[in-house]
């Protein structure tokens, strides 16, 4: 279609458009693409900030959304080319959610990208819940939900799971061992702290 063109609206009663004085311009733009985005999956709660890689974004403000299936949600314009959107609350996890941008709440971006929610994890347990000050021993967290993606062949967030250290403000790395266990390694402790809260993210 080449670049945006805009055209000028008119309303006739006639056909003939003689009895048109006035007008409203009306844009035509180019088709919206969605190439990637960041994570592709968070829990079903919502709140994951997911970045949005594409081409021919428009800033129309509250027009501009975000789809996660038959839900939408506002889009912050970044560029051209880069959106961010909050993912909203699902209670349809652990199976793929067409993901879409949209400029007019209306049509929506065509490409084949999902989303997927999963059921929030469960941590219900440390072992050991102790260690020497300067870390490195291993910590193994169990719960429920650790894994959901462990059937799912063409998922793998191994990569953006961690544990969180909140006193410290750390993160390290975590292993999955199955959906009831995961394992990482203690930071080491520093400024005199010597308790920290543990957590851990499945999407970084």
């Amino acid at each position: 279609m080449g670049k945006p063109q805009i055209v000028p609206l008119m309303i006739s009663l006639t056909g003939d458009f003689t009895d048109s004085a006035d007008s409203e311009p009306f844009r035509y733009y180019n088709n919206t693409r969605v190439y990637a985005i960041y994570p592709r999956y968070g829990p079903k709660d919502g709140g994951t900030v997911v970045q949005v890689w594409g081409e021919n974004f428009l800033n129309y403000d509250e027009n501009l959304r975000c789809n996660f299936g038959t839900k939408s949600v506002k889009a912050v314009f970044k560029s051209s080319t880069y959106l961010i959107c909050k993912a909203p609350f699902s209670d349809n996890t652990n199976k793929p959610i067409t993901f879409s941008v949209s400029l007019n709440k209306q049509q929506q971006s065509r490409d084949m990208i999902n989303y997927w929610f999963y059921s929030n994890p469960i941590l219900a347990k440390l072992e050991p819940n102790y260690g020497p000050e300067d870390g490195g021993n291993e910590i193994i967290l169990m719960g429920s939900s650790m894994h959901p993606f462990v059937d799912e062949p063409t998922i793998n967030n191994q990569n953006d799971t961690f544990c969180i250290f909140s006193d410290l403000n750390v993160k390290t790395p975590a292993r999955f061992i199955n959906a009831t266990k995961m394992a990482c390694i203690a930071p080491a402790s520093f400024d005199g702290i010597s308790v920290t809260g543990v957590d851990f993210t499945l999407n970084n």
